[in-house]
């Protein structure tokens, strides 16, 4: 298995497609001049969607780690 499972490792890889998902974004609605109204739309709207997806994800992976208590200590104590 390795060091991380595989719900980890989803977590992981899908956190890191909603970071990219939202610097895009989020430089799209700094800079909006060059962009048209829909595009700046657009552009919110999915910045919106990925910051709620990534906030679910990160309250998920607390709930996991209370929810393991053995897990847990081994978070805070590094054994």
């Amino acid at each position: 298995m390795g060091k991380y499972n595989a719900g980890q490792k989803l977590n992981s890889a899908v956190i890191a497609g909603c970071l990219s998902v939202l610097l895009i974004t989020g430089l799209i609605i700094v800079e909006y001049a060059p962009f048209s109204d829909t595009t700046r739309t657009s552009a919110t709207f999915t910045h919106d969607v990925f910051a709620l997806i990534s906030w679910v994800l990160v309250a998920g992976h607390i709930v996991m780690a209370f929810a393991h208590p053995a897990s847990l200590r081994a978070m805070i104590r590094g054994r």
